[in-house]
């Protein structure tokens, strides 16, 4: 019986960390998944407006929030030529996943993180 105890200890806390991991890189995938669909409805917003400025998330259909409170969406910057659009991760997310950070988007495609890790481990 006590070996039985210790050996669901050891796996617990094996298995724990894991389990948290996985929820970390999922919500991440989440916020990646969200700034791909903004930088659509941005470039959408561009043939009808020629033109970023101007462009909100309630006018492109976007919610604020990604998952249950994960990741907060942000267009950082929005001019006649181009954007900046930000992941920004808040509550547990954002004590979970310091080595990534905000995830960040532009016009130009390029992908950003202001974390410590490195973008391939991110994106």
């Amino acid at each position: 019986m006590v070996i039985a105890i210790a050996l669901i200890g050891i796996l617990s806390s094996l298995s724990i960390p894991m389990y948290l991991d996985h929820l970390t890189r999922a919500d991440r995938l989440q916020a990646e998944l969200a700034l791909t669909r903004l930088a659509g409805a941005m470039e959408q917003y561009y043939l009808e407006h020629d033109t970023y400025e101007g462009a909100s998330l309630s006018q492109l259909g976007m919610p604020a929030n990604i998952g249950p409170n994960h990741y907060q969406l942000d267009i950082a910057s929005a001019t006649s030529q181009g954007y900046s659009l930000d992941a920004i991760p808040v509550n547990l997310q954002a004590k979970r996943d310091v080595a990534c950070g905000t995830l960040s988007f532009n016009s130009s495609g390029q992908k950003k993180v202001s974390g410590t890790a490195g973008l391939n481990n991110c994106w």
